[in-house]
Formats: structure tokens, C-alpha cells, sequence
């Protein structure tokens, strides 16, 4: 992983004559007291810091180059993605988990599953998923209060992994996940360290890691691939009508096309990465920093007590809560659960 801590005194030329500054890489063993002490997200800030917006370093075994400018992230995410492929080695190492869901797909593909998918995710379509949303917080507090009544220890993090596990599969699944709540954050927790450790440390110890993590790693998709065909066979029967249901039923608008069972195997996998530990992540570096802010905390119970007075907060109530919903912002601004999405350009740009 980069660090930030020395510049070496070779750039690389981009064109135009502009040079990048090179920071000095290390593997994560190395790394590991800049990384304990700055987190991953606070390296890269850091080497942001020293070196400005565009800067090169390795990943692993991958010279990349870091580009931080919310202009040029507009330019390579929008104005010319045709040029920024999701084919690199980041992203493929991911397909044997998620497929070709929506957030590794592209072209015509991507836009035709983007289609089918977004009707589910408008605000209307978030809004209809509250209630359960709701339910399952409820259920957390009150399991809270009783660990705090006992004089026990809540491990927030741990905590909120399963409760957005519950919400996913009681909001968007449309299933009962109960006990295998905690199986299922394990298999996907245990995958990401796979792949994180692949990315992570230098050539010949991340291919270690990903030839002594290949049956461990085909264990733990088949923990997933069970459950997720379980979900699947349980919203195909007459009378369902939740989210995965809808999304086999509902053609593209443009072409006609449906999803296959295997498109939507992908997508659900995807709703688990992207609506598992990224949200986990978040809500517990909210409850930190509300813990280290306690006037923070005191002006979000007031917020809570004049516009609900009490009662389980419905969706038209959430634009009635503007300071909630801004330290929920500042978790994210502070610590990113996804501080880089990686691109391989095919033409120099």
C-alpha cells in the first residue's frame, strides 16, 4: 500500500509534459504502524496532503496511479468512461464473488441491468423499504438496553454487521435471515480479507495468499451461493412481491429483456457487498464519534425528541432531520468505507 512518508525522485510524464510524483510504496507488513496509525483511508489522505491530487504508487504487486480531483474523478467516472474499464485486476479478482453484477459490468450490459434495477432504489422505492427498516432498528436498541441493564459491553461493529445483514434480507430479500446472520457476515467478511491481503501485500506473497485462499474462498461463495438460491426459489412462488421478485418479473423498458436467475444471483451478492460492511462500517464510526462528541449526541436526541416525540421515524419524517442525517455525511466524509474504486485506462487520455 502507498505510503506518504517519502517521495522518491523518480515521476512518471504525463502527457502534456506534466510529471507525477511517485510516493514510496511498501508492502503491509511494513506499513502495518503508518496503517495503525493512520488507517487506510488516512494514508491515502495523507499522501494527498503531500503530494496533490494525481499521484502514483503500487497496490500489492500493481503500479497504479491515485487521482483525487473531483474534477478529474468526473472526467474518468462520467465525461469519458468509455476509456476507464472495469476489466483490471481489482475488479476481476472480485468476479469469481460477484459475477457480472451492476458494479463490475459495463456497456450495453450494465445500462440494460441499470435499467431493471433503479426503479427499486428511487427515493419512492427506498421509502417503501423503511418501515422494515425501522423494525430491525428498533429490535437493536432494545437489545441495547437490555445488554446495558446487565452491565454488558456492546460491540458496536459487530453489532451493526448484523443488523444491516437483517435489513438486507428482511427489506430487500424479503426473508427471514435469523440465525444465519452471522454465518452469512462471516463468509463475506472472510472473502474480503482474501482479497484485501491480495492487494495488499507484494507480488509473491499475494499470489500466496491467493493460491493458499482459493478452497477457502470457494467455501465460503458456496455458503452464499446456497442461501442466495434459497432466496431466489422463495420470491418465485405465487403471491410474493418483494424486491427480488419484482426484479425477475421486470423487463428492460428498452429492449424487453429480463434478468436470468444467474444476472440476479450477481445482483443480490452485489446488495450484500455494497449494503453489508460499507454500511456497517459507517454506522459504527457514527456511534464512535458521537461517544468522543457528546454535545453531538445531545443535539441529535433533541432533534429526535421534537420531530418524533418517541415514535419510529417513517420516510416522510427524514427531511425533517437535518443534523441526523448531517452526522451520518461527516462519518462518511471522515472515514470513507470505500475509499477507492479502481479504473484501467485503455487509451492514454
Amino acid at each position: 500500500m502507498a505510503t506518504a512518508n517519502k517521495i522518491s525522485s523518480e515521476q512518471v510524464t504525463l502527457a502534456g509534459n506534466r510529471r507525477i510524483p511517485v510516493v514510496g510504496t511498501r508492502n503491509l507488513i511494513s506499513a502495518a504502524p503508518e496503517i495503525g496509525r493512520l488507517g487506510i483511508n488516512g494514508l491515502i489522505l495523507s499522501a494527498v496532503a503531500q503530494c496533490g491530487d494525481v499521484f502514483s504508487a503500487k497496490l500489492g504487486p500493481y503500479p497504479v496511479v491515485f487521482v483525487a480531483h473531483p474534477d478529474l474523478l468526473r472526467h474518468i467516472l462520467v465525461s469519458n468512461k468509455e476509456n476507464y474499464s472495469k476489466r483490471n485486476p481489482m475488479f476481476d479478482a472480485l468476479r469469481p464473488l460477484a459475477g457480472n453484477g451492476i458494479f463490475l459490468s459495463e456497456g450495453d450490459f450494465w445500462r440494460s441491468q441499470r435499467r431493471i434495477i433503479q426503479p427499486e432504489f428511487t427515493r419512492k422505492g427506498v421509502a417503501e423499504l423503511v418501515d422494515d427498516m425501522t423494525t430491525v432498528a428498533a429490535s437493536i436498541a432494545a437489545e441495547w438496553d437490555l445488554q446495558r441493564r446487565r452491565g454488558e459491553i456492546v460491540n458496536a461493529s459487530e453489532s451493526m454487521r448484523q443488523a444491516a445483514m437483517r435489513i438486507i434480507c428482511q427489506a430487500v430479500l424479503d426473508i427471514d435471515v435469523g440465525k444465519d446472520a452471522r454465518n452469512l457476515g462471516r463468509a463475506l467478511d472472510n472473502l474480503m480479507t482474501i482479497f484485501q491481503l491480495r492487494f495488499s501485500l507484494p507480488g509473491p506473497f499475494g499470489n500466496a495468499v491467493e493460491w493458499a485462499g482459493a478452497r477457502l474462498q470457494d467455501r465460503f461463495i458456496q455458503t452464499l451461493d446456497e442461501f442466495i438460491e434459497c432466496v431466489i426459489e422463495q420470491n418465485r412462488q405465487y403471491g410474493t412481491d418483494g424486491v427480488v421478485s419484482r426484479l425477475l418479473a421486470s423487463p428492460d423498458p428498452e429492449t424487453g429483456r429480463k434478468m436470468s436467475v444467474n444476472h440476479l444471483r450477481d445482483e443480490i451478492i452485489t446488495l450484500f457487498i455494497a449494503g453489508h460492511e460499507t454500511t456497517a462500517t459507517t454506522l459504527a464510526w457514527a456511534f464512535f464519534m458521537l461517544a468522543e462528541h457528546p454535545n453531538v449526541g445531545k443535539r441529535l436526541r433533541i432533534e429526535l425528541d421534537k420531530v418524533l416525540g418517541g415514535r419510529l421515524p417513517g420516510a416522510d419524517d427524514l427531511g425533517n432531520l437535518p443534523y441526523t442525517r448531517a452526522i451520518f455525511d461527516e462519518a462518511l466524509r471522515l472515514f470513507p468505507p470505500l475509499p477507492f474504486v479502481a479504473r484501467q485506462a485503455v487509451e492514454e487520455d
